[in-house]
């Protein structure tokens, strides 16, 4: 075999083997649990925000404690009941600490007003942005309520079945209001790559 092909056959094997581990390199990031990509629909994860549409972990409340907390709701017009809104007996709302050592210092929140309107906290536009109106209720905040970072869970309980929702890390209470609050947001890039 002459030299010059040779060459050229060891040239073409060497890329076509740097090709194939290329190509098992990007399969198994693209396609395994160290890339995270999912490969059908069934592996999504659920939707975090249901009907329980503020506060939320991504636009929590800021209470002190002896004021109101409003939330919203927005059933999508699927409650099996239309509740009223001068019964408010039937909200029940609690926040328990996300941090697991103060869980006793849950606390349950007295519904005081209930009324349907447009949501206050959704830009225009979204999806629960819309004209419609949705759910707003106010509870009160105990004034014993310990400054600590809350998940929200709400129910309402009628004779015509059970509705109940709930947000982590969705109710903030602070000792007292003040201009120097920040939040920061971290959230990830993802990049698409063709091929």
């Amino acid at each position: 075999m002459k030299k010059g092909t040779r060459t050229a056959i060891i040239t073409v094997a060497v890329i076509v083997i740097i090709l194939l581990i290329v190509y098992l390199g990007i399969s198994i990031i693209a396609y395994t649990s160290v890339g995270r990509l999912p490969v059908d629909a069934n592996s999504y994860p659920t939707a975090q925000i249901q009907e329980l549409i503020w506060p939320t972990i991504g636009y929590p409340a800021l209470v002190t404690p002896g004021n109101l907390l409003e939330i919203e709701i927005d059933s999508g017009g699927e409650f099996c009941f239309e509740p009223d809104p001068l019964d408010i007996s039937g909200w029940q709302a609690l926040i328990t600490p996300v941090r697991e050592a103060l869980s006793e210092l849950s606390y349950s929140l007295k519904a005081t007003r209930v009324w349907k309107a447009v949501s206050d906290h959704w830009p225009k536009g979204t999806s629960k942005g819309s004209p419609e109106e949705v759910w707003h209720m106010e509870f009160e905040i105990p004034d014993n309520a310990v400054p600590e970072l809350y998940d929200i869970s709400v129910e309402n309980h009628t004779a015509y079945g059970v509705f109940s929702d709930e947000e982590p890390h969705a109710v903030a209470v602070k000792d007292e209001m003040d201009d120097t609050f920040t939040f920061l947001t971290l959230r990830q890039f993802f990049h698409a790559y063709c091929f």
